[in-house]
């Protein structure tokens, strides 16, 4: 979303704007004002973001907002920050200004000066959720993206159900919100008061999904939500561990959420002796996979050095339960053995569907 954020007044102020509304800039009547500034004129601007649906899947075609001259007296003065190009609007005339320009309206001392800003917004739905054209508008009025595939982009995951899916798991340890679609429809209800600095935004929390996942070892014991709130320790979880994978496609479905956790990913066949000796590379056990890789004489001799050092192969579900438990003591850990149960039992395997 583009927000208009003071640059030199002692407390900062930010306008948010939606895209596809005008807003009024004037003295004392409109959208935003300047009651004590007599350089501010009744009707003295108009601001409009431009984000159409086309935008939608590529971050890389962002919001602009277009500025008009209504009638102002000591003018509006714009700066292209990219071209330091410094310029007067003229009266109706309009102008297209990009994420970090400059805009001033009124007194040239430059108290009224704004930079244009954005806050991201990136949605990353599951693909159970039905997503309809209203709700993609929502995402557009709001300056925001729509994403099929979870990125280091995404800020939110939307579904109506959390199971342990890889898009959830990315979510946990990327420490972004998992929230209804609910959550994006009151955020442009709060947005849409423009008459009211104060607003108050929804918190992501009340907007969690319903939990159909809770259990992980013992069935007497369950995660309270708390468990799926944003935790920004378990974006370092992963760091200094690296997840070879014996097949492009598998290394493909869960290297977001690997990355997400600040681990890294690659292929078994990329990987050399003294990485396997390092201790701190881990092979997923996807056994067609490996099955399939051990047909490469020098991936058989890693997966025969691995086996040497009495380490066991990691499974995919593995990741949704150190990311659940915010640890990789007994998840991801190919040095833990547990002699009187699986790590993590069959009925709790993380789902395929995204």
């Amino acid at each position: 979303m583009l927000q208009l954020t003071s640059t030199k007044r002692p407390v900062e102020v930010s306008y948010p704007l939606l895209a596809g509304r005008a807003y009024i800039v004037g003295q004392k009547i409109g959208d935003i004002t300047f009651p004590n500034d007599e350089t501010i004129m009744r009707f003295h601007a108009e601001l409009e973001v431009e984000h159409p649906l086309g935008n939608l899947v590529d971050p890389n075609l962002t919001p602009t907002l277009d500025v008009t001259d209504i009638g102002s007296n000591a003018g509006i003065f714009a700066t292209e920050v990219n071209i330091r190009r410094k310029f007067a609007v003229a009266h109706s005339q309009k102008v297209t200004l990009s994420i970090g320009d400059l805009i001033c309206f009124g007194t040239t001392t430059g108290e009224n000066e704004f930079r244009v800003n954005y806050m991201s917004l990136v949605v990353v739905p599951s693909s159970s959720v039905d997503i309809s054209l209203d709700f993609k508008n929502r995402i557009a009025q709001l300056g925001g993206y729509f994403m099929k595939k979870w990125n280091a982009r995404a800020t939110h995951l939307v579904m109506d159900e959390i199971t342990l899916t890889v898009k959830v798991v990315a979510a946990l340890l990327a420490a972004k919100p998992i929230v209804t679609p609910a959550y994006i429809t009151e955020l442009l209800v709060a947005y849409a008061k423009a008459d009211n600095p104060e607003r108050e935004l929804p918190n992501p929390k009340n907007f969690l999904p319903p939990v159909a996942v809770y259990k992980i070892r013992d069935p007497s014991k369950k995660f309270n939500d708390a468990v799926f709130y944003p935790n920004t320790a378990r974006t370092m979880l992963l760091i200094g561990k690296t997840f070879l994978f014996g097949s492009k496609q598998h290394l493909k479905s869960l290297k977001s959420a690997i990355t997400a956790g600040g681990g890294n990913a690659q292929l078994l066949v990329d990987a050399t002796e003294m990485n396997i000796l390092s201790g701190d590379y881990i092979i997923m056990g996807h056994p067609k996979d490996i099955e399939k890789a051990e047909e490469n004489p020098t991936v058989r001799i890693l997966i025969d050095v691995y086996k040497s050092l009495n380490k066991r192969f990691v499974r995919d579900e593995e990741l949704g339960w150190a990311a659940l438990s915010s640890s990789i003591e007994k998840f991801c850990n190919p040095d833990f053995r547990n002699q009187n149960a699986q790590t993590v039992p069959n009925q709790y395997r993380m789902e395929t569907i995204e």
